[in-house]
């Protein structure tokens, strides 16, 4: 009888492809490392004869930057309504976009499917990234070209939100963290209006609406962390690409933005209609965004006026504008790190108390989230363990950093581009059938970290940093 053990992995975000094509939307670019690792996880089963099961944990794949047309064009700049729907017929055109662009990844979850022992199977769970592998057609496309069909149909499943069983509890996180990447109803997320589409969160909307603009011009913008540092010093850098992102909100979840912010015009109160009109066609106009960078840039009091009329934390030491011009800026920023690292520690155990209410069942002793791309195995107090897969796409961490990095980053990114940490996890069995998990890292000596440290992706930092603005 074959032993068994369990790899979970999360958060590819494998897209369209072809970046050497002009692509710039693609975050994925380890196929050929993803093949190797397969093959590793092959060679093991066989020698050790081990019943393996691949679990992916959520975002496996990346429907919100592929456009649903045709025929696609990788240097095209696609407008935004060639990635707005979520119908199953324009899904199918991305998932049938998704397979073209990486045939080395479908193959190779073929060839680790096996039926026979030792037995190896692929679980998919869907995350806020890929819905649309709610509708049967999009998991048809998927199946027949990763060759799960005949002798392989049941070494291939797709489950609607979580695994649950074997003492696991695997699911991707996003229904637990920020309000604006949860679904009403996630196993069902049909539009109860538009039954043909999926009722996507503002968070989802955000990224074809916004960020895939900002990404092309900023390619790096969605793997730095915290975003609201990153946001805060592109005020320094690159004011009209802060306003931009900005803008983005404001376009996409205005009640969030504008209900949430303590507007200070010199006196307490809300910001009115008129003034709110006021302002967004004043974000809107570059030649204005222009004259605004150019006022921050220059003066103290304007920047401090300005971040009061963002509503930008009430709290914040404003007298700082009192200060000469560089100490101010350098106020500014470091207080912005601060922040974020707040806003961190708060997302993380949110997670951290879901994980240790699941624990308290009788038959669970390892929950496993994704979504935060945060890699780490954590014990908690009463007993079990709280994991997460963290991310095969580029990622990193800057909350520690100063200011003269922020800028370095800025002026050449490409410097901080290189480090990929392709982390999975593996689950072993004990004799009484009880697992323990190990976080591993592929091609780096396949050696357990232990735990790591707290880090959250841009998106759940810079959304709980603006429900922070009304705190």
């Amino acid at each position: 009888m074959s032993g068994k053990a369990k790899v979970i992995i999360s958060d590819l975000h494998i897209g369209a492809g072809h970046v050497e094509l002009g692509n710039a939307l693609e975050d994925f670019n380890v196929d050929e490392d993803f093949v190797a690792f397969l093959d590793t996880l092959v060679d093991r089963s066989e020698t050790e004869d081990l019943d393996m099961e691949l679990i992916v944990a959520g975002d496996m794949f990346e429907f919100l930057q592929v456009p649903h047309v045709d025929s696609f064009e990788p240097g095209r700049k696609y407008p935004t309504r060639d990635y707005s729907s979520s119908s199953e017929e324009d899904s199918i055109r991305k998932t049938r976009i998704i397979a073209a662009g990486h045939p080395l990844v479908f193959q190779a979850l073929h060839s680790f499917m096996k039926p026979d022992e030792p037995r190896r199977r692929v679980t998919i769970i869907k995350g806020n990234h890929d819905v649309n592998l709610h509708w049967n057609g999009v998991r048809t496309i998927m199946r027949d070209s990763m060759g799960a069909t005949g002798e392989l149909y049941n070494c291939l499943h797709f489950e609607s939100r979580r695994v649950h069983r074997e003492g696991l509890w695997v699911e991707h996180g996003n229904q637990y963290t920020e309000k604006v990447n949860r679904f009403d109803d996630f196993e069902d997320p049909r539009d109860p209006s538009r039954r043909e589409q999926l009722a996507l969160p503002a968070g989802s909307r955000f990224v074809f609406n916004a960020l895939n603009s900002l990404e092309r011009e900023r390619y790096w913008v969605d793997g730095v962390k915290p975003i609201t540092a990153m946001i805060w010093y592109s005020l320094v850098f690159d004011f009209p690409f802060a306003f931009k992102a900005f803008l983005g909100l404001l376009r996409e979840i205005p009640s969030l933005v504008w209900e949430s912010l303590p507007w200070k015009s010199g006196q307490e109160g809300a910001l009115g209609r008129e003034e709110q009109e006021d302002f967004a066609s004043v974000i809107m106009d570059p030649v204005a965004v222009k004259a605004l960078g150019r006022q921050y840039g220059s003066h103290p009091i304007h920047r401090r006026r300005f971040v009061q009329s963002l509503g930008c934390i009430s709290e914040w030491d404003y007298s700082a504008a009192e200060r000469s011009d560089g100490e101010e800026i350098n106020s500014l920023e470091m207080e912005a790190l601060r922040h974020a690292q707040v806003i961190q520690a708060s997302v993380g155990g949110a997670l951290e108390e879901v994980a240790a209410a699941k624990v308290e069942q009788d038959d669970i002793d390892v929950v496993v989230f994704g979504h935060t791309h945060d890699a780490f195995v954590r014990a908690l107090p009463g007993g079990g363990f709280h994991v997460n897969s963290g991310t095969w796409v580029w990622h990193r961490d800057f909350s520690g950093e100063t200011r003269e990095t922020w800028r370095a980053f800025w002026e050449e990114p490409e410097r901080y581009m290189t480090d990929r940490r392709l982390t999975y996890i593996w689950m072993d069995y004990d004799q009484e059938g009880i697992p323990h998990p190990r976080l591993l890292e592929f091609e780096r000596a396949a050696e357990d970290f232990g735990v790591g440290e707290e880090v959250r992706s841009w998106w759940e930092r810079f959304l709980a940093w603006l429900r922070g603005w009304g705190s």
